[in-house]
């Protein structure tokens, strides 16, 4: 008798808390963030998708930022790109995406270099540099233990965009280091030929910094995952 008269209310509570949990797992509120300015032809989809799907998030995007210094006290979240080693920061970081990366040069030049073989050869002739190596941050590779190799080179074109970088190869002004993703029709085409060293660059990694562990929203968590999952298969369609 007392299972009888109890049963109804044991299942009345099941379904409020199921109904309490997929309230919790409702995403809602504003979500601020920032990426850098070439960041959307990748990440463009995604974050569509993601809203769609989100209908109670307010998004709100800036690309004129990059970089974890982006990361105001008004934002909750800032994606961006690095290469090699990170340097100690105050933030939390987590990688969404290996992008491998190669090197990269126009026909043209190769005629008038020659193909170098060896990572060391670079270091006479000209390259395209980022604005991190203007800070001291010579090019970036990795021997089969899996360290880091850094190699001084010589630059005239130095640029802070991917896009900039692939641009200035194509034209013929120096070797480059991109990823491998957005260059492959270049490649097809004949415009950029990759070449092929003793030592692989180090790959191009996606990145995104918040403050602190303990108060990353729930939103920031959930779009983080979703962006991982969606890249998952990058780097083979990279190779």
């Amino acid at each position: 008798m007392l299972y009888a008269r109890s049963k109804p209310l044991l299942d009345a509570l099941r379904s409020t808390e199921e109904e309490l949990g997929a309230v919790q797992r409702e995403l809602k509120g504003v979500l601020r963030m920032s990426m850098p300015n070439e960041a959307p032809r990748l990440l463009a989809p995604i974050l569509a998708e993601f809203c769609s799907l989100h209908p109670g998030i307010e998004l709100e995007c800036d690309t004129r930022l990059s970089g974890p210094e982006a990361l105001r006290d008004d934002m909750d979240l800032t994606l961006f790109f690095h290469r090699g080693q990170q340097d100690d920061s105050a933030f939390i970081t987590r990688e969404l995406a290996t992008l491998p990366s190669i090197v990269v040069a126009a026909p043209a030049l190769l005629a008038r270099t020659g193909t170098p073989r060896q990572v060391r050869e670079l270091k006479s002739m000209p390259c395209i540099t980022t604005a991190s190596a203007l800070k001291g941050q010579p090019w970036q590779f990795v021997d089969p233990s899996g360290s880091i190799v850094k190699v001084p080179v010589r630059s005239r074109y130095r640029v802070n965009s991917g896009e900039l970088a692939v641009a200035g190869a194509r034209q013929g002004l120096g070797f480059a280091i991109v990823a491998a993703y957005p260059c492959q029709q270049d490649l097809t085409e004949g415009r950029l030929q990759k070449v092929q060293l003793d030592l692989n660059p180090a790959p191009l990694q996606l990145l995104g910094a918040y403050s602190h562990r303990h108060s990353v929203t729930a939103r920031v968590r959930a779009l983080l995952e979703f962006i991982q999952a969606r890249l998952l298969g990058i780097g083979e369609m990279s190779g």
